[in-house]
């Protein structure tokens, strides 16, 4: 299964190993975990990274990060101006990634 989460904005997703993320970019910003592994995906989370408007890491489906392993990720989004800190409700967040059982679909 594919998710999306968009920036700004506030996503819980639940998800398995082996489905596919996208991160959909309103506005300009930087991706910003408080907690958890982003390199559980196939191509690591851009953490920390300024993001232009549009698609991470592409708009197309087959362009998607893979889950590869359990976590559960707290992130938000900050300013492309600012550093990331700890993530905080007043900033669109925070959203929580788990993947979850380890069980392929």
């Amino acid at each position: 299964m594919d998710y999306v989460i968009e920036i700004p904005g506030n996503s819980d997703v639940t998800m398995e190993i082996g489905d596919t993320l996208r991160i959909h970019y309103k506005n300009s910003a930087k991706f910003c975990i408080d907690s958890g592994n982003k390199d559980a995906f196939s191509q690591p989370l851009p953490v920390g990274k300024t993001e232009p408007v549009g698609w991470w890491p592409g708009k197309e489906v087959s362009k998607a990060t893979v889950a590869i392993s359990d976590t559960t990720i707290k992130y938000c989004h900050a300013d492309p101006k600012e550093g990331c800190k700890p993530c905080k409700a007043t900033e669109n967040g925070p959203g929580t990634i788990k993947i979850g059982s380890g069980k392929k679909k």
